[in-house]
């Protein structure tokens, strides 16, 4: 079942008038807030590297396990649980890793922070085409993904700046922390507003499927990061791996 498949179960379009235009704005808040956290950690590595104690080298982690989060639950979590309740659970999600990574004491509780971030977010990457498909008529869904992308594509030039303003003078933790807020108004914006499943669909989750496609995906994503830091021995054996588990 994929996410795609939430879109026949959820079918209710949206009213026409400024509240139409809450929703779309909602699921643009949720796409920014994921391309800005691939950007943003970008230029705090060395003050996250000098506060825990570990060189900006060894901080490749942090962007590689948010890349690689798994993203193929989206769909059968819709169909099983209701596209708006598994959006807002998405969000609660990323904010409350969010603020796990604010509070990291360590390198390994913000890898796992910033796991079960990139988790939330693969969520909301997953599911804000099918709201939006599942809201609006198509005549008027092209124009509406044209915002929404531009959205997206603002991260990698908000990112660098905000989180160097914020690593300089306040403190790396607070690229974390402004998540909070958006994600929590983001929220109480999408229990309004998104469209909910009339009938869940109750489809066994391929579970091995799953396991198989998301290890594969986190090597091959690992390998290539080991390549890029001249890792060369590990980073072929986990492309390698990698490549042959994803398919």
């Amino acid at each position: 079942m994929t996410a795609e498949t939430s879109v026949t179960a959820t079918t209710r379009f949206a009213p026409a008038g400024e509240m139409s235009m809450l929703l779309p704005a909602t699921v643009a808040c949720g796409v920014f807030m994921t391309s800005l956290d691939q950007n943003v950690v970008v230029t705090a590595l060395p003050g996250i590297g000098e506060s825990l104690a570990r060189p900006p080298s060894q901080l490749g982690l942090l962007i590689t396990v948010y890349v690689a989060s798994l993203i193929i639950l989206g769909g059968w979590a819709a169909d099983r649980f209701g596209l708006r309740n598994v959006y807002c659970f998405a969000l609660l999600v990323f904010a409350s890793a969010s603020a796990l990574c604010g509070l990291s004491e360590n390198i390994w509780m913000l890898v796992a922070s910033r796991a079960l971030q990139g988790f939330g977010g693969a969520l909301m990457g997953t599911l804000g085409q099918v709201v939006i498909l599942s809201s609006f008529p198509r005549d008027r869904t092209l124009k509406i993904n044209m915002y929404i992308s531009l959205a997206g594509q603002s991260g990698p030039l908000v990112g660098p700046l905000v989180g160097g303003t914020l690593t300089t003078y306040v403190s790396w933790r607070w690229i974390f922390y402004i998540n909070i807020p958006i994600a929590l108004i983001a929220a109480l914006l999408a229990a309004s507003l998104f469209p909910s499943a009339t009938k869940p669909v109750r489809t066994p989750f391929d579970f091995p499927g799953f396991l198989l496609v998301g290890s594969g995906m986190a090597l091959l994503v690992f390998g290539m990061d080991s390549l890029a830091a001249k890792d060369a021995a590990a980073g072929i054996i986990a492309a390698e791996l990698g490549a042959a588990v994803a398919i």
